[in-house]
């Protein structure tokens, strides 16, 4: 499943999946999964280097999404 801006603005529908189901519906994140208990998403947006995020907060001991956050318009700057 390509990760939508639908998506993005109803991220809230991922809480109670498992990393699992969240690993089937979305793939593995594209660049992060921070101490395993966070999933970061990161997608593009309108121009080359702006991107947008979904973050995922992943319960500890259960590995389900406790919480969702999406983050919009983060500059990526050029590499010199």
């Amino acid at each position: 499943m390509k990760i939508t801006t639908q998506l993005m603005e109803n991220a809230y529908q991922l809480i109670g999946k498992t990393k699992e189901e969240i690993y089937a519906l979305l793939g593995a994140p594209d660049h992060l999964e921070f101490e395993g208990t966070q999933l970061i998403y990161i997608t593009r947006s309108w121009s080359w280097f702006r991107r947008n995020a979904l973050i995922l907060e992943l319960d500890p001991d259960e590995m389900i999404v406790e919480s969702t956050e999406t983050v919009y318009g983060i500059e990526i700057p050029k590499a010199e």
